[in-house]
């Protein structure tokens, strides 16, 4: 065989056995089936459950962890209006895991018999009929809500120093605050112990809140728990009794 006959046969050669590695490495990759998603794990999720969350994923073990789609299941778990934000990462060999960063309930909304649950941030997680364990506020004019978006109100102003008010309220853990309520204008702040707050309007706030608290922990040192303490306007803050 000449030269250049041996060379061809050389290549030819070489040509067969990269086919057959490529073709080797495509079966045990792609199609053996060795290298699908075995474990799919959710992780810093609190309110949501993660076998909720693997489903609406659509991430199953017929899915090669090669070949595995990791933008669409992100897409869709951002639908859920308890879903921040979300990272889907792939963990070598076989494993998938999601990491949930949630809304938290913030407070519940009561509207014609509706317990609407929303964020900090005013945003509809969604709605029960009863009451759960977090702050209630009553009485804004809100017609129609949808779950997912923010919550508005005809009142904007004193709903937002509403939203304020609780987290003042959540800042503070001896403070067991039960429900707020708009009247005529007014905010009022209605705690478990018996006591309740007339804030006026939401103007100055957080000021009128570490007025009412310095009276509070007055009348708590003194076993006082029930009465009105008020502090809609701007003078010295008062206290009556029921």
């Amino acid at each position: 065989m000449s030269k250049k006959g041996k060379s061809i046969f050389k290549i030819v050669k070489l040509i067969i056995i990269i086919s057959a590695v490529l073709g080797l490495s495509y079966y045990v990759v792609i199609k053996s089936g060795f290298f699908n998603i075995k474990q799919v794990v959710v992780v810093n999720n609190d309110y949501l459950d993660p076998r909720d969350i693997i489903k609406d994923t659509g991430i199953t073990g017929d899915d090669n962890f090669f070949l595995v789609n990791l933008y669409g299941p992100r897409e869709k778990l951002l639908e859920n209006p308890y879903v921040k934000d979300v990272e889907v990462r792939r963990q070598f060999p076989d494993k998938v895991e999601i990491t949930v960063y949630e809304r938290e309930e913030f407070s519940s909304i009561f509207i014609a018999g509706t317990y609407v649950i929303i964020d900090e941030q005013g945003r509809v997680l969604r709605s029960v009929d009863k009451e759960v364990d977090i702050m209630t506020i009553k009485g804004y004019n809100i017609e129609s809500y949808r779950i997912g978006e923010i919550m508005t109100s005809d009142d904007a102003y004193e709903f937002q120093r509403a939203l304020d008010l609780v987290d003042l309220c959540n800042q503070v853990e001896a403070l067991e605050a039960d429900e707020i309520s708009y009247e005529k204008g007014s905010i009022f702040l209605k705690l478990l112990n018996g006591l309740s707050v007339d804030f006026g309007n939401g103007k100055d706030i957080e000021e009128k809140f570490s007025k009412f608290y310095a009276i509070y922990e007055d009348l708590v040192s003194k076993g006082i728990k029930k009465g009105i303490i008020n502090v809609s306007n701007n003078g010295l803050p008062t206290y009556r009794p029921f």
